[in-house]
């Protein structure tokens, strides 16, 4: 009966002139701002409990949507999708969120003369990520950045993925050891930087895992839809320089730079290639036979095998 009331009344148009309400609702319950910042040193642990309240709030809608009024196959499936990504980027933004602080934590244990590099490098991505929103968001230029980014979840795509390609380049890279980054120092970067991101990716595909049910099939069609934004350019960037950072640490350290450091490396690099080769096949999939966007996919392809 909701679902018909709601069809009447127009909230359910299939053609998008009512304006995708639901997909509306729930960018918003996403990106919510906490109701008070933590100030000039940035986030702290309540930032973590927001994200947790983000996540519930939004599967109360979601669970809303499916069981309680019963219009979720009545949806446009565009919408649906959107819904559904907004609660994948909740989690994965969560996720982000207890690795940075975990580090706090184990930097707070440390002696007054020892540093935790991971935390400065996770500080350091979160604010890169976060100057990035604030260059298109008034609400929030006057807040810490590495506060925004872990408040807008809908920005991890457009902002923290590429945040976090950039530690790579920076920090774990060749480029790095040839300004002075020592192996340890680049692999530390690796480490803290790579679990940010498989870990923010992980927490995606769980979410789709845990709400499989709920998502539309795909469209028929003679290639595959456009692969989601875990695999899409942002992703696959990131992807790439983390692999391509591994690689290189794992051969130098094998050449005798750090011995005791080839396996992990190696472990690492393996953890990075399934999600980067599976990410490039999807995005290959989706192009169409004949098209230069299918040889620039399939020439992506082809780099990350060489790559990895």
């Amino acid at each position: 009966e909701s679902g018909f009331r709601l069809k009447a009344a127009g909230a359910l148009a299939a053609d998008g002139s009512a304006g995708c309400p639901f997909a509306a609702t729930s960018r918003n319950l996403a990106d919510a701002l906490p109701k008070h910042w933590s100030g000039a040193s940035g986030p702290g642990p309540a930032t973590e409990s927001h994200l947790d309240e983000k996540a519930r709030r939004h599967d109360l809608f979601l669970r809303f949507l499916a069981e309680a009024t019963g219009v979720w196959n009545l949806i446009p499936p565009v919408e649906r999708e959107r819904v559904l990504e907004h609660g994948e980027l909740v989690a994965a933004l969560l996720c982000v969120r207890s690795l940075h602080n975990e580090a706090a934590e184990t930097a707070g244990e440390m002696d007054e003369d020892e540093t935790d590099g991971a935390l400065e490098i996770l500080r350091e991505a979160a604010t890169t990520a976060g100057v990035a929103l604030q260059e298109n968001d008034a609400a929030v230029r006057d807040r810490p950045a590495a506060e925004v980014c872990y408040s807008r979840a809908t920005g991890v795509c457009d902002a923290l993925l590429p945040a976090l390609a950039d530690g790579f380049r920076k920090r774990a890279s060749v480029a790095a050891g040839a300004k002075g980054a020592s192996l340890r120092q680049r692999a530390e970067a690796l480490d803290a930087l790579s679990r940010a991101l498989l870990g923010a990716l992980g927490a995606a595909a769980e979410f789709r895992t845990h709400h499989a049910g709920l998502y539309p099939p795909p469209a028929g069609g003679a290639t595959a839809p456009p692969p989601r934004w875990s695999a899409g350019a942002n992703a696959r960037s990131a992807l790439r320089e983390a692999a391509t950072a591994a690689a290189a640490l794992r051969e130098e350290s094998a050449r005798g730079g750090a011995p005791e450091l080839a396996a992990p490396l190696g472990a690492r690099l393996l953890a990075l290639a399934t999600p980067l080769l599976d990410a490039c096949a999807a995005n290959l999939e989706s192009a169409a036979p004949g098209t230069s966007a299918r040889a620039v996919a399939r020439e992506e392809y082809v780099n990350a095998r060489h790559a990895v």
